[in-house]
């Protein structure tokens, strides 16, 4: 996760009812390991077939044409002007009192560095480590021929695990 997923988290908070909070949190904390795993699967498809360069413009293009769809995320809860001059200090205050500000803060903290971590290192280690995909096994019949295949697979299996934790969480 990163800032910008903790903005779209503090709107979900916000439109939510109390009773509901803890499930509409885990339901967007989920769609947001999607793109884990849709991305990978994408790329490895598109990197089959044009040069790295060509998939970053693709990745652009998509990125940009998600921007367009910005302006329609709006929180229905207007801030009252007694919140919008709150300072910072009296803000991080009030959130470093409550317990599940920090518990989020700590999750978001070591997620991210998972991710991070993952992402940027774990598909070249299976890329690298990898031994030759047996062109009659079991990994061939599920589509992955290539080692790098097998990465983005792992990647987005990893992201189908966070789908499905969060969920499960917020019940």
């Amino acid at each position: 996760p990163t800032r910008r997923s903790s903005d779209l988290l503090a709107i979900v908070g916000r439109a939510s009812s109390d009773a509901n909070r803890a499930m509409s949190l885990a339901i967007a904390t989920a769609a947001g390991s999607a793109g884990q795993v849709v991305g990978p699967p994408i790329a490895e498809g598109l990197l089959a077939t044009m040069p790295w360069q060509s998939v970053f413009f693709v990745f652009a293009v998509a990125i940009l044409g998600i921007l367009f769809l910005l302006p329609m995320v709006r929180s229905p809860h207007v801030a009252s002007k007694a919140e919008l001059e709150e300072s910072m200090g009296t803000v991080l205050t009030k959130a470093l009192r409550d317990p599940s500000y920090t518990l989020i803060f700590l999750g978001f903290l070591s997620c991210g560095y998972q991710l991070g971590f993952i992402t940027a290192h774990f598909s070249a280690f299976v890329t690298e480590f990898c031994g030759p995909i047996a062109p009659v096994g079991i990994l061939v019949g599920m589509g992955v021929s290539t080692t790098s295949a097998l990465g983005a697979l792992s990647i987005a299996s990893i992201g189908i695990a966070n789908i499905s934790g969060p969920p499960m969480v917020g019940f």
